[in-house]
């Protein structure tokens, strides 16, 4: 078909041989995300694979989707290390992120998502588990100050708990506090409950 039809031009077909080795190039790189081994080490990362495998064919979906979803689990990464206050690597990992794809539409809103979290101003309610079950005062004094912190403009919460029912608890008793801003919260499931607050730029 010539140039101005408005048709494409259809690409040749792989060599049998490379068609062979770009199945065993997408493969292999399955088998290595499922070992977690995204980019490291580099010759034998589910990322190497995949771009060896694009080498040969530029177009393999198999391929392209793959290393999107490599990006995907780096900023997924990022995220949780910045949750747990360690900046330094989740910088780390958002930079291999943007060296594989700059242009993800995850990368960037992870990147501004860091900066706040950086430099939010956290505070963490401790609980103890027995006097959480028992509803004891000293839990719930502290899960009141947790819903007051948490009602304050630009603030949020994340509430970890053992399982969805404690958490459904923790979050009805910060409901408790003084204030009537609504508390912004989220539930993780952890092995010790406790409550953080963030709060961001301009809170007060």
């Amino acid at each position: 078909m010539t140039a101005g039809t408005g048709s494409l031009v259809r690409q040749p077909d792989l060599a049998p041989a490379d068609a062979a080795e770009v199945k065993r190039l997408v493969r292999s790189a399955q088998y290595a995300l499922t070992d977690g081994l995204l980019i490291d080490p580099p010759d034998q990362s589910a990322l190497r694979f995949y771009q060896r495998a694009l080498e040969i064919d530029p177009d393999n979906t198999d391929a392209r989707y793959g290393i999107e979803s490599i990006v995907d689990q780096l900023v997924a990464r990022a995220r949780a290390a910045a949750e747990r206050g360690d900046f330094a690597s989740a910088r780390t990992i958002l930079a291999r992120a943007a060296q594989i794809d700059a242009e993800h539409p995850a990368v960037r809103p992870a990147q501004n998502e860091l900066d706040l979290l950086e430099h939010a101003r956290r505070n963490v309610y401790r609980l103890d588990p027995a006097a959480l079950a028992q509803s004891a005062d000293s839990a719930r004094s502290q899960l009141l100050a947790a819903g007051r912190s948490s009602r304050a403009d630009g603030c949020r919460a994340i509430i970890y708990a053992r399982n969805d029912t404690e958490g459904r608890a923790m979050y009805d008793v910060m409901s408790a506090s003084s204030g009537t801003a609504r508390i912004r919260a989220e539930l993780r499931i952890a092995a010790s409950p406790r409550v953080e607050t963030l709060c961001f730029d301009g809170a007060h």
